[in-house]
């Protein structure tokens, strides 16, 4: 089976070479910089999948 690889802009064979797949992901850890500005945001989930909110 063959699958679109946006890191490697190639089309690759599944299942992935897992020594690649570290390789790579391990050069996106060491680029990678942690944001400065961040807002936490919390949603109310309440009525969500299918159940109802409480009565009051």
């Amino acid at each position: 089976m063959c699958s679109s690889d946006l890191w490697l802009k190639k089309t690759v064979e599944l299942p992935i070479d897992e020594d690649l797949f570290l390789e790579k992901l391990n050069a996106l850890r060491a680029s990678s910089v942690k944001k400065e500005t961040v807002q936490e945001a919390t949603f109310d989930t309440a009525g969500s999948y299918g159940s109802q909110a409480p009565k009051l």
